[in-house]
């Protein structure tokens, strides 16, 4: 039996749920750009997040704090594909701390590796 293959996590279901509280999805719309918060999906680990997204808020007040390479699993072979839950359990502990929101923007897969992605880390911006 051929096992499943899986993507590097560093934090268990735990964290990440727990994570999954604070920080949040975004996703930028296609035809303006602008960047915005989505309905949170039904289900951390299996969900699409740009698969048809909720627009729920605008993301004013947000900065950049990081930049991290995330991997993902292969869903579809045409379309690229990132759950809350494989985003969140790559986010290293250092880098936690502010971040309230990140967005994925797809790399190109070289080979037979996993899709990756470009994930930007935002925070709020300071008063």
């Amino acid at each position: 039996m051929k096992s499943a293959r899986k993507i590097p996590m560093l934090c268990g279901n735990d964290e990440t749920s727990r994570r999954a509280k604070i920080i949040k999805p975004l996703v930028r719309a296609t035809t303006s750009g602008i960047l915005w918060y989505i309905e949170e999906p039904d289900h951390l680990w299996t969900t699409n997040i740009h698969d048809d997204p909720r627009f729920i808020g605008n993301t004013d007040g947000l900065v950049q704090v990081a930049k991290i390479v995330t991997s993902h699993l292969r869903r579809s072979s045409n379309e690229f594909s990132a759950s809350v839950g494989e985003v969140l359990s790559q986010i290293p502990e250092c880098l936690l701390a502010g971040v309230v929101a990140f967005e994925c923007q797809p790399i190109k897969s070289i080979g037979g590796t996993y899709p990756m992605a470009s994930t930007i880390l935002y925070g709020k911006k300071a008063a």
